[in-house]
């Protein structure tokens, strides 16, 4: 998980890089949204879109995200309206466990508490 950072809250929690998806609630219903990492290390540009739910929640499998780096933070912005922030910062780094790298994470964008 990686909580919302531009609003005033100064929280970052690793978020898995060997994970199943990236999902995050609070947009618009039925919407096509595109997500904008912009690496903090080099200004590096990356995108990813889908649709969210009738929920509001944007759920993108692994498939379809760019290629994040080990242990580069970047801010994230997404296209549509968010309820729990303009943007957030997310950092990617390896998990492990007693047995070696921990995958198949799902990994969720949440407001900080």
């Amino acid at each position: 998980m990686s909580c919302v950072n531009c609003s005033g809250c100064a929280k970052t929690i690793p978020m898995n890089l060997c994970m199943a998806s990236l999902s995050t609630s609070g947009l618009p219903n039925n919407t096509s949204v595109t997500l904008t990492f912009e690496s903090l290390a080099d200004g590096a540009t990356l995108i990813a879109s889908g649709t969210t739910n009738g929920s509001g929640v944007l759920t993108i499998a692994a498939a379809s995200l760019p290629d994040f780096i080990a242990g580069v933070t970047y801010k994230l912005t997404p296209s549509a309206t968010w309820t729990v922030g303009e943007c957030a910062t997310v950092t990617f780094q390896y998990f492990t466990g007693s047995s070696g790298i921990i995958t198949g994470a799902t990994n969720t964008i949440t407001e900080c508490n």
